[in-house]
């Protein structure tokens, strides 16, 4: 069985480096165009030069057809996209979110939250799958290798193109491996609240999160949501202005190290779980915080 790092350009350079340090992999696989390879610590290289996630999964899944091979990415759309294709086309597993990687023979053993968080379980892998949640790695030194390069075809099979990425702009923080993260829920009103949230973003150098509420409405990029269909998130300071506190959302932030709550209902589920508590109207929070 061997363990292979999947890297592409619309991931931070840090944490691929630090992800591949954690995992120790056999080689890497790169999707797109040439990056910094050196920096991934890694003595062979797939390259996949083509932004067409599908086509990278099931050239991959031709690639290591019958061998015992562990894939492992970040919590990206781009990366789980990939994984996603790779393993329906190879009938391989795929395990998601999680935050322990450790080889056992000729198996991978993780470990992940589940059911809202009150539970942690073990899987055992033996050849598929796995996105990693960045907020449980550490940063690290790049052990610096120029790889030997294997260049796969990039000819598309299927019947559409892609026309755009739609990256996070680089002015926006991620929220995954942001120290801090303002959220903004169905509470703020509207979409131009999240302007106003972000005023407190920048003084506080944060990133932006969101509920699901407001991302199905609309209001804000998907990239932002945190929560059990999002992004799980363990910042230093979690700032929840207007969200309820379903369970779902809990999921992906309850394990931050201090969550502040502002809401008007003082029964809201989030109350439950925070270190401070605020019973009133956002704005008149934002303000008071933007302006001392």
């Amino acid at each position: 069985m061997k363990v292979f790092l999947l890297a592409h350009n619309h991931v931070d350079s840090i944490l691929l480096t630090a992800l591949s340090n954690y995992i120790s992999p056999n080689g890497a696989i790169w999707v797109g165009k040439k990056g910094d390879w050196d920096t991934l610590g890694v003595e062979s290289l797939i390259h996949f030069d083509s932004e067409d996630s599908l086509s990278a999964g099931k050239a991959l899944s031709e690639y290591f057809s019958g061998e015992q091979v562990v894939i492992v990415g970040l919590e990206d759309l781009f990366s789980g996209e990939i994984l996603s294709s790779f393993s329906s086309i190879s009938c391989q597993g795929l395990v998601w979110g999680c935050h322990s990687f450790s080889k056992e023979d000729a198996l991978v053993s993780l470990q992940k939250y589940g059911f809202g968080g009150k539970v942690l379980y073990t899987s055992k892998l033996g050849s598929g799958s796995v996105q990693f949640n960045s907020k449980f790695l550490d940063p690290g030194k790049p052990n610096l290798k120029q790889p030997d390069v294997i260049s796969l075809d990039s000819s598309s099979s299927h019947s559409f193109t892609l026309l755009d990425f739609d990256s996070i702009p680089d002015e926006e923080k991620d929220i995954s491996s942001s120290e801090i993260v303002v959220s903004g829920g169905r509470g703020i009103q509207g979409p131009e609240g999240f302007e106003s949230l972000k005023k407190l973003a920048k003084k506080l150098d944060a990133a932006i999160g969101a509920s699901r509420a407001v991302v199905d409405m609309g209001w804000i990029d998907y990239s932002h949501q945190v929560g059990q269909t999002g992004k799980s998130v363990m910042p230093k300071l979690y700032i929840a202005f207007g969200i309820s506190g379903a369970v779902q959302h809990r999921a992906g932030m309850q394990n931050s190290s201090v969550i502040v709550a502002i809401n008007t209902d003082r029964n809201a589920p989030i109350f439950d779980i925070c270190d401070y508590g605020i019973v009133a109207d956002w704005k008149e929070v934002l303000e008071k915080w933007v302006d001392s």
